[in-house]
C-alpha cells in the first residue's frame, strides 16, 4: 500500500487535500537511459501547484533480478555510476524490500488515477516507464498527453534549479520528487501558470 503524505491520516484535511490534488509528480531511479532498460525505483507525489503542499506519496522499489529475467537490460555505466553515488543512495534503490514487478505497475496504475498533470523528466523517466507496462502488456497509467516535462519548464521560467535547497536523499526517487515539487512550483509562479 501506498504511503501518505502531508495529506495524511488523522489529518481533517487529508480527504480534502486527496481530492483536489491533480498534479503528479513521479521519479525513476534506474540502470540505464534508454527505453527497455532496468527501473530499480519509483517514487511519486501529488501536489498543489500553487503552494507546493504534497499530498499522497508513493515510493516502491522494483525487483531487479525479476526485470532481469523479463528481458530488461541495464548500461555498465549507468552501473558504474551508481558505484560513485552515496551509501545513503544505494541502500535505497538496492537495499530493503524488492517488490515483484506486476505489483508495483499495478500499483503504480492505481496511485495514478485522477491526476490532471503528470511531471517528470519525460524524455526520460515517461519514455522508461511506459515501456515496462507495454512490455507487461498492461495499459500505461496516463495518456501521454497529460505528461509535462520538467526540463522545458525551467528553460521557459529561466529558473536555476540548482539554487533551490534540496533536503533528504539525492537519487532517492522520492526525495527527488518532493524536490522537482520545489523548483516546478517557483516555475509555475514565475510564468504566472494557475
Amino acid at each position: 500500500n501506498y504511503q501518505m503524505g502531508g495529506a495524511g491520516r488523522g489529518n481533517p484535511a487529508s480527504y480534502f487535500l486527496r481530492k483536489i490534488m491533480k498534479d503528479l509528480m513521479f521519479d525513476l531511479e534506474t540502470l540505464g537511459s534508454k527505453s527497455g532498460d532496468i527501473i530499480l525505483q519509483i517514487g511519486a507525489c501529488y501536489f498543489d501547484r500553487n503552494t507546493g503542499a504534497i499530498g499522497k506519496i508513493f515510493c516502491r522499489n522494483m525487483d531487479m533480478c525479476e526485470s532481469e529475467r523479463l528481458g530488461f537490460t541495464h548500461s555498465l555505466d549507468t552501473v558504474k555510476w551508481w558505484c560513485w553515488q552515496t551509501k545513503d543512495a544505494q541502500r535505497s534503490v538496492f537495499e530493503g524490500e524488492m517488490t515483484p514487478v506486476v505489483d508495483v505497475l499495478i500499483e503504480f496504475y492505481e496511485f495514478c488515477k485522477g491526476l490532471d498533470e503528470a511531471w517528470s523528466h519525460s524524455t526520460f523517466d515517461q519514455n522508461l516507464l511506459f515501456a515496462y507496462y507495454e512490455k507487461m502488456g498492461m495499459e500505461i497509467p496516463f495518456h501521454y498527453k497529460r505528461g509535462s516535462d520538467l526540463r522545458t519548464l525551467t528553460k521557459l521560467a529561466k529558473i536555476d534549479f540548482k539554487s533551490i535547497k534540496r533536503e533528504g536523499i539525492h537519487h532517492n526517487g522520492l526525495d527527488d520528487c518532493l524536490y522537482q515539487v520545489k523548483y516546478t512550483v517557483e516555475c509555475l509562479r514565475k510564468l504566472n501558470v494557475k
